[in-house]
């Protein structure tokens, strides 16, 4: 994969070069031509993309969370004046901006801040753990975390809302719920797959992604607090090792042949999140040099709850590079990724598949149209 180069306006090197090969790939394979075209429709807008986190006020607790184990997004101050919201977004659409991510710690106890968005930008994706029903009118696509069954969402989450997210979307068709998988949920994957096959509840996967202070205070061997770290242990945690990824991805690749209207998991990232190793190349200081989720690249820019730009390392700021497998970055630069899409006609299918499911998970077909990719 290519590295990002300093700047976001500079385009990358081997962008003249990718191009001339595709040409080249398409003229042997020529079937492949209108997928590639729907594809570089999608890409665009992906490249227009900004992520916002609108609130640093959330209503559980998660264990290891992304937003609060760490300083990189929790302790901004967070923008009160809805005028400030406003003029963020005016200037996203001012920008060509076509796609937002609206994130946080919980973005819909701010719904205003989700309707002035999609006031400016037209296409939209909110990351929830749907304690909280969006109304109908706003067409963004809706991400409902989810980390397990009954049981081990009210070990893990502070409180049991399952049962709570499955009323507020069963049949909405914004909504795709996001099962993260983590040491603690492998055995529940299969029966809450199965439970959203008979809710009509489109599911994708995620790959719990441990903080650099959740790593520190497990490697310390730290006592536990009443908030983001109150049941972990160097014995007992949510960390997944290598000899979990072989299972995971069995299972996941038999509910997706079981269940293929259900399960939206592009194979492509699914074989990359389940590999032994970081999915990134690291500087000297840990941080991933070619991912798609960094301010570094020139396609992304993360706002924080102040509703300026963030000046940490990435969408997710807290999370340790070396062990991220968070899906919305590791998509984002599999996306661009040309070079290893082009060595062969199964490995371009697989690219064309991973964002073709990039537009069916990330955007929401508010006009009418099939998707986007169809146009």
């Amino acid at each position: 994969m290519l590295d990002y180069p300093d700047t976001q306006t500079e385009k990358p090197a081997a962008g003249h070069e990718a191009a001339r090969d595709i040409r080249a790939f398409l003229k042997a394979h020529p079937e492949l031509a209108q997928r590639y075209k729907n594809a570089r429709r999608v890409q665009r807008i992906a490249k227009h993309d900004r992520t916002v986190e609108i609130t640093n006020r959330c209503n559980l607790f998660c264990e290891g969370c992304y937003f609060f184990e760490g300083d990189g997004s929790a302790l901004q101050r967070e923008e009160d004046e809805t005028s400030k919201w406003e003029e963020l977004f005016k200037q996203f659409a001012a920008e060509g901006v076509k796609h937002v991510n609206l994130a946080g710690a919980e973005p819909t106890l701010h719904i205003e801040r989700i309707e002035l968005a999609h006031k400016y930008v037209p296409y939209g994706l909110i990351y929830t753990n749907g304690t909280i029903k969006l109304p109908k009118h706003i067409p963004y696509a809706i991400h409902v975390s989810v980390w397990g069954d009954a049981d081990v969402t009210a070990t893990l989450r502070g409180g049991n809302h399952l049962e709570r997210s499955i009323r507020h979307y069963s049949g909405d068709p914004r909504a795709t719920f996001i099962y993260t998988v983590s040491r603690q949920n492998i055995d529940t994957i299969r029966p809450i797959v199965e439970r959203f096959h008979e809710e009509n509840i489109r599911v994708s996967f995620n790959f719990f992604s441990p903080t650099e202070t959740y790593n520190k205070k497990l490697d310390e061997k730290r006592g536990n607090d009443n908030r983001f770290f109150r049941i972990s242990t160097e014995e007992n945690n949510m960390r997944l090792q290598s000899e979990d990824f072989p299972r995971v991805r069995e299972i996941i690749e038999e509910l997706k042949a079981e269940y293929p209207e259900t399960v939206v998991m592009p194979r492509l990232y699914l074989n990359k999140a389940t590999q032994e190793g970081p999915l990134y190349t690291l500087n000297e200081d840990g941080v991933a040099l070619n991912c798609g989720g960094s301010n570094a690249s020139p396609w992304f820019q993360l706002y924080g709850t102040d509703a300026q730009k963030n000046p940490n390392k990435c969408c997710t700021p807290n999370v340790d590079c070396s062990t991220c497998r968070l899906y919305p970055s590791a998509k984002a630069t599999l996306m661009f990724d040309f070079e290893s899409a082009l060595q062969s006609r199964d490995a371009f299918e697989d690219w064309l598949d991973l964002v073709e499911c990039w537009n069916k998970l990330m955007m929401f077909d508010h006009d009418g149209a099939e998707t986007v990719a169809a146009e």
